[in-house]
């Protein structure tokens, strides 16, 4: 669906993207991770040609990607753009006709992106009277109802609660069945672990991680121990155990510095309870590779 091929960007003589190289393929959810100013939001930009590569080349559905493909694709910019004097019906039609959508194509599925994304207002509301919650909703609307291939979103989940990011996180998931290839850029790490099956991450505007998430997870070191016990926190004296916590009724999630510790953690469950009902090395979280990859980079 889309390859960018080794691109770099420049800007005042200074490389601010350089050599970066992946592919996104139909119903892929790539998360792009990275710190403040790492290159997300330009390297987004680049694939839509808002900014020029100096190297490289962006290809999509095998041609080089250009303006006469926007029809196709589906952009939440970090930046909201809604006009907010416009009605949300009219605010919707302007950006879907754009997309070279037909106004009474787009009107009868208006109804159901409101109910689909819970917005609480109605179709002929101002947008200010909206709430910012409601408003980033708007957007989301303008970016899915033209029914794009490929979807880009930039901090999808900024504004949004609890709620609202389940509801979001269920219409990716549908979007990705259906073959939508997407990617989006955010720092909810919970939220880019479970909804993505490709993990790419930039600092200083390289790219320095690019895989799938099982294949990242494996390349580290297990230092999580998920074991099964009434309580656990007897464990926390055991040198090198960093942290216990409960997750849910007798399960256990414990943090050690180095995976050797996990055999010492085992023989004190089964002498003290004279058997272990559930023993598994864990991978690290996302959260946790992130942490790792900024303390490396930094050394």
């Amino acid at each position: 669906m889309l390859d960018v091929n080794n691109i770099s960007v420049k800007y005042t003589n200074k490389k601010i993207l350089s050599n970066i190289n992946f592919s996104i393929n139909e119903s892929d959810v790539i998360g792009l991770i990275g710190p403040n100013g790492a290159g997300k939001s330009t390297l987004l930009k680049a694939i839509l040609s808002f900014i020029p590569v100096c190297e490289g080349e962006i290809v999509f559905t095998s041609d080089i990607f250009s303006t006469n493909k926007y029809n196709y694709v589906g952009y939440l910019p970090e930046e909201r753009g809604l006009d907010l004097k416009s009605t949300v019906q009219d605010q919707i039609i302007y950006f879907a006709e754009l997309k070279g959508c037909k106004k009474k194509d787009i009107i009868p599925k208006i109804d159901y992106w409101l109910k689909e994304l819970d917005v609480k207002g109605d179709r002929k509301d101002i947008i200010k009277k909206l709430s910012k919650g409601n408003q980033q909703k708007i957007q989301l609307i303008c970016t899915f109802i033209h029914n794009p291939k490929f979807i880009i979103l930039d901090e999808p989940f900024s504004g949004l609660d609890p709620s609202n990011i389940k509801i979001l996180i269920s219409i990716i998931k549908r979007l990705k069945t259906q073959g939508v290839g997407i990617i989006f850029s955010s720092h909810n790490m919970d939220s880019v672990e479970g909804l993505c099956n490709k993990i790419l991450m930039l600092k200083k505007g390289e790219m320095i991680l690019n895989n799938s998430v099982n294949n990242i997870k494996g390349n580290y070191e297990k230092l999580n121990v998920l074991v099964e016990t009434s309580d656990a926190t007897y464990l926390k004296n055991i040198k090198g155990v960093q942290n216990i916590k409960n997750l849910e009724n007798d399960k256990w999630l414990i943090s050690i510095s180095d995976s050797s510790i996990g055999k010492v953690i085992f023989k004190e469950i089964a002498d003290n309870e004279g058997y272990v009902s559930l023993f598994s090395h864990q991978p690290p979280t996302l959260y946790e590779i992130f942490n790792m990859e900024m303390e490396s980079q930094n050394e």
